[in-house]
């Protein structure tokens, strides 16, 4: 029993002291880290196609000689209709979600369709002057209505180009990285010690390796 006591003590004298290891606190991942921006993406071709060919719609269901009896009339509703939504669409489709571009979209669709009625406008009145004054008698008091559809949808046509000409480009977004992963935890001593209490009232030490 001495002997064994006496190996304890030596092993307690050369061990270096067991330093108790610090648990280390749960590290969050770093958040993401702003790269070099994306290049701007043109996509004005699509905005010019699809209010292009709205456009092209209501200019042929525009054409007829007795456009209020036709049933192109429905024709002409939804080429007015598509060409106001067609260019924000195609900017929401391409992610855009600034509402101050939307909006500017549609106001050059509608913008080139309300100068291309104001331009038939001024014609037809032109014409009622002059029919007046006696110069011309043909077709006095009847209002063309459809010369005047075909340069509203003229005017939509343009400004659909124009849409996708000054508009059709996506905004420059940063991308994102994510950062480097928090260091390991510094790895556990080869021994453990314990001294303590036994159960019988005494002293205990223990010494243990792992491998």
């Amino acid at each position: 029993m001495a002997r064994v006591t006496g190996i304890v003590l030596l092993l307690l004298a050369v061990a270096p002291p067991a330093r108790a290891q610090p648990i280390e606190p749960y590290a969050a991942p770093p958040p993401p880290q702003a790269g070099p921006s994306e290049a701007p993406r043109w996509y004005g071709w699509q905005t010019m196609v699809v209010g292009g060919g709205f456009a092209l719609m209501g200019v042929w269901a525009s054409t007829d000689d007795d456009l209020e009896r036709d049933p192109r009339i429905g024709a002409v509703e939804l080429a007015l209709l598509g060409g106001m939504i067609a260019g924000p669409g195609v900017h929401f489709v391409n992610g855009e979600r600034d509402w101050g571009k939307l909006r500017r979209s549609a106001q050059l669709v509608m913008g080139g369709a309300t100068i291309g009625f104001l331009a038939g406008a001024v014609i037809e009145l032109s014409e009622e002057s002059h029919n007046d004054q006696g110069t011309s008698d043909d077709g006095a008091g009847d209002w063309d209505w459809e010369r005047t559809g075909v340069l509203t949808f003229a005017g939509m046509g343009v400004g659909a180009v124009v849409d996708g000409a000054l508009l059709g480009r996506t905004t420059p977004r940063p991308t994102y990285e994510m950062g480097a992963p928090p260091p390991a935890p510094p790895p556990p001593p080869p021994y453990s010690l314990y001294l303590g209490p036994s159960r019988d009232g005494g002293a205990v030490a223990r010494v243990g390796l792992s491998f």
